[in-house]
């Protein structure tokens, strides 16, 4: 449910899927704090048809994965 609805927020135009500037402003809303290297890095690998961009079903495996890495990070400290 969280992520539908980070999803749904994100997609500013409503047109079901995040652009490029929608997937960034996520990511900074969401407290990420990574270069414009990452960010680039994430969208080319969350874009699996290359069509530039982020669909849900490409969104959950990168969304999924950010939040195991925090996770992770967190439980370091």
């Amino acid at each position: 449910e969280y992520l539908s609805a980070l999803f749904q927020l994100s997609d500013t135009n409503g047109d079901g899927v995040l652009q490029p500037d929608e997937f960034e402003r996520m990511l900074e809303l969401s407290g990420f704090k990574l270069s414009t290297t990452r960010v680039k890095r994430l969208l080319s690998s969350a874009d699996v048809n290359h069509d530039g961009l982020i669909e849900w079903r490409e969104f959950i495996p990168v969304a999924l994965k950010m939040a195991e890495e925090a996770q992770m990070k967190r439980a370091a400290r």
